[in-house]
């Protein structure tokens, strides 16, 4: 999920048109490239894949009333709006279009690459526009932790995203490849440069992010992360210390020890840690390097 500013095809029509997206509405209701419920709205743009409209809009509609229930507010976000853009590559990927709250997805090549994989991660981001479309709260803390929680909050109502960054796997043996590999980058480190590395280094931002905070979420329930990031300012670590009642710097600590105990116990770790790492999708992105991973003085602007 890219949390950034879209430019994408307009489409143009009369009041009806700019209400339900692009498309002629019929007699007989909305246009086939599209298919809506009272509060979600789904439209093929790229007009090839209208089969995918109705399983997208089936899994919003699914996975809506839990997530309304945990995000306050969230109803004033509603209706949703999502749009199947196309094909997607490493410049096109699902995001939230900052100025209307549209749900762009594109679709990829392979297992995990259908319209719905992130859906539900998306929907959490576009009903809490509020808490991270503007300037000022587009800080790295606040964008590390929004990300997080998306991800965070699709996992645990059973909608987790079914492709990137996990592809049916569990957090620690993504991050098992990474220790032995000798490319784990501490989330600390991805926290306080997040606008720099969420790109640069995907892999490995979108993996241990998620390990990360799923970690906390575990120690200290959602509802600290909900508050956390819907709070009046955006996240700083003093407001992230105020939360967990620990530094940051501390808390990585936690989750290190935690997390590479779990990958040492962990049956056939080793097998599942090179199967994830051989998907396609792991090798297409960048990531970064051993030597800009472990030293915290060396900026990561070599990728492989």
């Amino acid at each position: 999920m890219a949390l950034h500013r879209y430019r994408g095809p307009l489409c143009a029509g009369l009041a009806l048109a700019a209400f339900l997206g692009c498309g002629s509405a019929t007699e007989d209701g909305p246009p086939p490239n599209q298919r809506m419920a009272p509060e979600v709205v789904v439209e093929d743009v790229s007009r090839q894949h209208t089969a995918d409209v109705e399983p997208v809009r089936e899994r919003a509609v699914a996975a809506l009333p839990a997530l309304v229930e945990r995000l306050p507010g969230a109803e004033a976000q509603l209706p949703l709006r999502v749009r199947l853009m196309g094909e997607g590559d490493s410049t096109h990927v699902p995001t939230v279009d900052p100025d209307t709250g549209t749900i762009l997805l594109y679709r990829f090549p392979g297992a995990g690459g259908d319209y719905d994989a992130s859906l539900v991660h998306e929907m959490v981001h576009a009903l809490r526009l509020p808490h991270w479309q503007t300037p000022e709260r587009q800080t790295n803390l606040a964008l590390f932790f929004e990300e997080g929680l998306a991800e965070v909050l699709a996992r645990s109502i059973g909608f987790g995203s079914t492709g990137f960054p996990l592809f049916g796997t569990e957090p620690t043996v993504a991050v098992g490849h990474w220790i032995e590999t000798n490319q784990l980058v501490s989330p600390a480190r991805l926290a306080r440069n997040h606008l720099a590395l969420n790109f640069r280094c995907m892999p490995q931002a979108y993996s241990i992010r998620l390990s990360f905070v799923d970690f906390l979420v575990t120690a200290h329930g959602l509802d600290t992360l909900v508050s956390l990031t819907s709070g009046p300012v955006p996240v700083d670590e003093a407001s992230l210390e105020a939360a967990y009642g620990a530094s940051l710097d501390d808390l990585v600590d936690a989750w290190r020890i935690a997390v590479t105990s779990t990958w040492q116990a962990l049956p056939e770790g080793q097998t599942k840690a090179e199967a994830w790492a051989a998907h396609p999708a792991i090798a297409h992105f960048p990531s970064c390097s051993a030597p800009q991973a472990t030293d915290p003085d060396v900026d990561p602007d070599t990728e492989h």
